[in-house]
């Protein structure tokens, strides 16, 4: 995977593409209480608690909720 770095704080991300088709910044490195899968095909995938615990793997965390700088970023609710 190819690390980017975030333009408002710096830190190392991974765009990835949710389900329908849009770009995710992802956090780099795995946490231990992540709740975001990125399978083989770079696809985002949000577990929820029961999928969490049944999942091998790394785990990382969106980089919306880690940025200090995420409202920058929002797009407006319509």
């Amino acid at each position: 995977m190819n690390t980017a770095k975030c333009s408002s704080c710096g830190a190392a991300i991974i765009w990835a593409k949710t389900g329908r088709e849009n770009l995710m910044p992802i956090d780099a490195e795995p946490v231990h209480d992540g709740n975001v899968h990125i399978r083989d095909d770079g696809v985002a995938v949000v577990l929820n608690a029961e999928e969490r615990s049944r999942h091998v793997g790394p785990l990382r965390k969106s980089h919306f909720a880690t940025c200090i700088n995420a409202a920058r970023h929002r797009k407006a609710k319509k």
